[in-house]
């Protein structure tokens, strides 16, 4: 008799990652919408320019926002102190 395999894993990690892939977008969105609604001062407080939250949109859908908006503000930090 002709037995099912099991699903390799890489697989089945590949098809929880496509079916998870709305929930990251939801996820990744959201904490971007409280920056974006932040004007220029509150941003300011946080080490945060506009620009940096227009180039943080140009990651993916589902990339969160948070790492090239901390190099972004360590950038800055950078500079000031020389």
């Amino acid at each position: 008799m002709n037995e099912l395999k099991p699903i390799p894993a890489k697989v089945f990690a590949w098809g929880a990652r496509i079916a998870l892939w709305p929930a990251r977008v939801a996820a990744a969105r959201a904490a971007f919408g409280q920056l974006a609604a932040m004007d220029a001062r509150g941003l300011a407080d946080i080490g945060l320019t506009p620009q940096d939250l227009r180039n943080a949109t140009a990651g993916a859908l589902d990339a969160d926002p948070t790492p090239k908006l901390a190099a972004a503000r360590s950038a800055r930090r950078a500079g000031r102190r020389r």
